[in-house]
């Protein structure tokens, strides 16, 4: 049996086919999930979304906060780790911080 193809092998060979390949490849993601969105992305993915497509970010970070509304919880597609202790991250508080970095620079 053959070994598996990797990723940089299959996009090779759809480009060999004449075929370009998702957009997001070419922006660098890992994945061409959900147009970005992936909710089992982890912070740095979040990051580059907030980077690379802010409106999209923007518009999971809005779906976020009306999940957050309807349900009356503290919930979130992120989680971090500090001293510890494990807390929620939401978008907001993530675009928030890398926005404040940036004027910090």
């Amino acid at each position: 049996m053959a070994a598996p193809w990797r990723k940089n092998d299959l996009l090779d060979w759809v480009r060999s086919a004449g075929l370009e390949p998702p957009a997001l490849y070419g922006l660098g993601f890992e994945h061409n999930n959900c147009g970005g969105r992936r909710v089992r992305g982890g912070i740095g993915h979040w990051r580059q979304l907030l980077e690379q497509l802010p409106a999209r970010y923007r518009e999971a970070e809005e779906l976020e906060q009306e999940l957050r509304s309807t349900l009356g919880k503290d919930v979130s597609i992120l989680r971090e780790q500090r001293g510890g202790e494990r807390r929620n991250l939401t978008l907001r508080e993530l675009r928030e911080r890398c926005e404040s970095a940036v004027r910090a620079r």
